[in-house]
């Protein structure tokens, strides 16, 4: 196995091993986060239409009326899925080239190296959009990785369902 491959398969097995520990270790997370993605309403599909205003502000600089959000919105949602369906379809389809292909029909080792690779290219394809948005959205950006918390006001325009069902407001003095 040439350089490149033992760096590919120590990273997938080191990435396959968190997620595995993540699911394992929070795994009410996970089902929260699941229910959440896979929970779709009209709202959904209007949110697409407009692509959540985005276009509009970044393109032409004006801001839209968008369908309020939970807390994650349609495109969230849609690259959550992604990642779900595509991490668990990499993790497999990964160990079983890596550690079987010698047991596994030439066919079933084809079609798994085609699904590894069109699963690889799909999650890779989401990157650049995540990092644009990381950027855009540098606050929101900081607060994840650094604290966790967003401003009140910020949360009930950008999710508002979330803020209105799910969020108890802390006082300034805390």
């Amino acid at each position: 196995m040439n350089l490149a491959m033992q760096i590919h398969a120590a990273a997938g097995a080191l990435l396959a091993l968190a997620a595995g520990a993540f699911f394992l270790l929070a795994f009410d997370r996970v089902l929260l986060f699941v229910k959440r993605i896979f929970t779709f309403s009209l709202d959904d599909v209007r949110w697409f239409a407009v692509l959540g205003g985005y276009p509009q502000k970044l393109l032409l600089g004006r801001k839209i009326s968008v369908p309020p959000m939970g807390k994650y919105n349609s495109g969230q949602k849609l690259f959550g899925i992604c990642v779900l369906i595509g991490g668990a379809v990499l993790i497999v389809s990964g160990l079983a080239l890596w550690a079987f292909p010698h047991l596994l029909p030439r066919a079933a080792t084809a079609y798994l190296g085609l699904l590894h690779t069109f699963f690889g290219w799909l999650l890779t394809l989401f990157l650049p959009v995540h990092l644009f948005l990381g950027v855009y959205m540098a606050d929101d950006f900081k607060a994840m990785i650094l604290h966790g918390r967003i401003p009140l006001a910020e949360a009930g325009e950008m999710s508002p369902r979330w803020v209105e069902k799910e969020i108890i407001p802390l006082s300034e003095n805390r």
